[in-house]
């Protein structure tokens, strides 16, 4: 890393990416107990640990257990001495009538709180633990995944060889369901593993077995027709390998439905018509079994269906259908979340289904024989997902950006499933995490803003505030005195949209000076970029928001038009028009931005970005070369043409082919004046394929640039892979980005198709 930062700038850039300790606490998952109101959670290091209940009815926090009584049982019952001070454990499962599980130095043991009486565990908890298989995904490496539980325990589901199969907890053994699975013609199963990770959605599949366990929800994959694309593996010695490409336009996964009777292990494919260019996922089964839900995406996704499948017969009836000008769902959220936002009550009377028909994602409660039968969220803002249903108590309990003057925060809301007024139950703006109680009579949320760090409060179902749990400890993180975050909100390139970001500012800031700045872009219709909560980052990727700013940048963020959470207008700007307006917005924040604060050095701007934010890092160095100076795209996807994740938004190519040729980066070479890198994994075959011949047309354009390539690196760099990159990226900006003014004049370019590009994307 070439830096002309003092020592101490080094260090502190390097802790905050890896920024361990510098906030702690805050944040508390609920573990629920048995009574499905209270929870517990584990405090204090390996040498001090205590685990706290909280007392559904009251809030109140103690012990759930007496640390030296249990120690004191435990360490009788192996006849040694116990180490630390603490319990010797930090997880445990509530089995009822105040017993708990715990695991010790690999052995499991039951406590009875009644006695502090410990005994060992007869059947081991291990064997009634998933093992992990993997499963294909999508223009990706496989995934590794847990094996899906029968509601009775009695089995494990998963994929092997390309066949479904069973396991008995603690067998080592295989039972096949399937055997004609094949190479490129493989069996799959949904799993609970592909769901958002801070929701538990009841009623919502979480599991292809239907209640009793007799059937499986399966689905058998023929990629056959799928392009292969090779590319090298370097590990102990090269192996060349390949992976399934669906392109636009081209071959995708032909995907058919199926239902296995368990127990006579008979398959039965689903009459659903045709299979080619749809998309399937599981909603879930009826309670008695007698029906599954699943939806049918189109290829382009502008239709969906609800179809029910009886898996006696075969039979397929469809619930309801919706159709739309342009997308109808996130391709992303439904088919890497599994997240088609049907929720299945639990007594089987009905689906909640979300729907933009209005111009704003809502939920809608439809009976099963399709009909509406009310709204039950409505107004100009976007309600999110379904959190919990109430059925006893009449309740749905929503997420939903609801606070119009900070469109960005996410609250839990709760409506009446017999209609009425949507009441908002959080009642801190920012970012609110919540975990609703399996009895639906508590929850807890964790809030925090960018300038405001983690606390966890506990709620009862209407709103009312038990207590607070705990909050963050910032001490360490205050006593580097970093600079501070702000959000913004600036206007966006048509002279009327608002748009909302964040800004990282250095350390003792002057004013009085010139800072050169950095955009983290993303800018797609897939997510939103910008962090609306508190954190250091999970990742090194939004670590270096913070950690640039300890050698001397400004660092902002924005969620341009056509990115998702506002409204249906604001997403569908992407449509057929992508990288028309998303550079001219960062443009407008950035002028904008820089009238407000004299600090914004507006002839020093970097710009870097990750997959569609490296698309568009390079689009705005050839768009706005006079704006964006210095670029980073790391694993850039610059060719619409070989992913078929940009249909959906560019629509179909024999559509939209000026769409697709606009889109391609390719052309946009000769615009580039600018320094850029470009960052690639080998292991990433279509997005490493695109770098290549990115650097390829540079080449020919005669245009001076950095290529970084990755051996073995996938989308996502690890480890070693990942600071090398970090390396390169903060050097490649402390290189060209600290210069006070930088020569941007172009090259000689004597090819004239070349000086023609050229001259075409500077007027654009």
């Amino acid at each position: 890393m070439r830096s002309v930062h003092d020592e101490e700038s080094l260090q502190r850039f390097d802790r905050f990416m890896d920024p361990v300790g510098l906030v702690v606490g805050g944040r508390v998952v609920p573990n629920w107990l048995s009574d499905g109101a209270s929870f517990w959670y584990a405090q204090g290091g390996p040498s001090d640990t205590v685990i706290l209940r909280v007392d559904g009815a009251t809030g109140h926090v103690a012990p759930l257990f007496d640390v030296h009584r249990t120690r004191q049982a435990l360490g009788a019952l192996l006849r040694r001495d116990l180490p630390n001070r603490g319990l010797p454990f930090e997880t445990v499962a509530d089995l009822g009538e105040d017993r708990y599980r715990f695991s010790f130095d690999g052995a499991d043991y039951v406590l009875s709180t009644r006695d502090y009486s410990i005994t060992p565990e007869v059947m081991p908890s291990l064997a009634g633990t998933p093992r992990m298989y993997e499963r294909p995904r999508w223009l990706t490496k496989p995934i590794r995944v847990p094996e899906v539980p029968a509601p009775d325990k009695r089995w494990f589901a998963s994929i092997a060889q390309g066949n479904v199969m069973l396991r008995k907890p603690g067998s080592d053994e295989l039972i096949a369901l399937t055997t004609d699975g094949a190479r490129d013609f493989e069996w799959d199963i949904e799993t609970a593993a592909f769901q958002p990770a801070t929701m538990t959605l009841p009623g919502r599949a979480q599991t292809p077995w239907s209640p009793e366990g007799r059937w499986l929800f399966a689905t058998k994959v023929d990629r056959r027709a799928v392009p292969d694309l090779p590319y090298v593996r370097y590990r102990h010695r090269q192996e060349t390998t390949t992976m399934k490409i669906q392109r636009a336009g081209g071959p995708l996964d032909i995907v058919q439905p199926y239902v296995i009777d368990v127990s006579a292990r008979q398959v039965r494919a689903l009459d659903v018509g045709t299979c080619e260019d749809r998309f399937f996922t599981l909603i879930g089964w009826l309670p008695d079994g007698s029906e599954v839900l699943f939806t049918r995406h189109s290829r382009d996704f502008k239709s969906v269906e609800v179809l029910a499948a009886n898996p006696k017969s075969g039979a397929i009836r469809t619930v309801l259908r919706e159709s739309a000008a342009t997308f109808i769902a996130i391709q992303h959220e439904v088919l890497y979340g599994a997240n088609n936002h049907a929720t299945l009550l639990e007594d089987g009377s009905g689906l909640i289904w979300r729907s933009a028909s209005t111009g704003w994602n809502h939920f809608y409660l439809y009976s099963l024989d399709g009909k509406q039968v009310r709204a039950l969220t409505a107004g100009e803002f976007p309600a999110i997902d379904v959190v919990a249903v109430d059925l006893w108590g009449g309740w749905i309990y929503v997420t939903a950006h609801h606070d119009q003057e900070r469109p960005y925060d996410t609250h839990l809301c709760r409506v009446g499933l017999s209609g009425g007024t949507l009441e908002r139950l959080t009642p801190l703006d920012g970012e609110n995490v919540v975990y609703v109680s399996p009895a639906r009579k508590t929850f807890i949320a964790i809030n925090s803003r960018p300038d405001r760090p983690f606390r966890t409060d506990f709620h009862a179902a209407d709103g009312r505030h038990l207590t607070t749990v705990e909050r963050a400890n910032v001490a360490a993180l205050e006593a580097m005195n970093p600079g501070g975050s702000e959000e913004f909100k600036v206007t966006a390139a048509d002279g009327k949209t608002a748009l909302w970001g964040v800004m990282h500012k250095p350390r003792d800031l002057d004013a009085r000076k010139k800072y050169p700045v950095i955009v983290r872009i993303y800018a797609a219709p897939s997510t939103s970029i910008v962090a609306h909560g508190f954190g250091l980052g999970d990742c090194s990727h939004s670590r270096l928001d913070h950690a640039l700013t300890e050698l001397g940048y400004v660092v902002l963020s924005v969620d341009s038009r056509g990115t998702p959470g506002r409204s249906k207008a604001f997403h569908d700007v992407v449509y057929r028009n992508w990288g028309r307006e998303e550079i001219p917005d960062h443009v407008a924040t950035l002028r904008e931005l820089a009238q407000r604060h004299s600090f914004i050095d507006l002839d020093r701007v970097g710009i870097w970005g990750h997959s569609w934010g490296g698309y568009f890092a390079i689009r705005a160095m050839a768009q706005a070369p006079d704006v964006f100076h210095v670029g980073v795209a790391t694993a850039p996807a610059v060719d619409p043409y070989d992913a078929f994740l940009f249909e959906p938004y560019l629509d179909l190519p024999a559509r939209a082919e000026a769409a697709y040729e606009y889109a391609s980066l390719y052309s946009s070479a000769a615009g580039i004046v600018g320094k850029l890198m470009l960052v690639c994994g080998t292991a990433d075959p279509m997005v490493c394929s695109n770098t290549l011949q990115m650097s390829q047309h540079l080449i020919r354009a005669r245009i001076d640039h950095e290529l970084v390539v990755l051996p073995d690196a996938g989308h996502r760099f690890e480890n070693a892979d990942d600071a090398y990159f970090v390396r390169k990226l903060v050097g490649h900006f402390e290189t060209h980005l600290k210069q006070r003014k930088l020569a941007l004049v172009p090259p000689a370019v004597t090819d004239r198709r070349s000086r023609d590009a050229r001259q075409r994307l500077l007027r654009r």
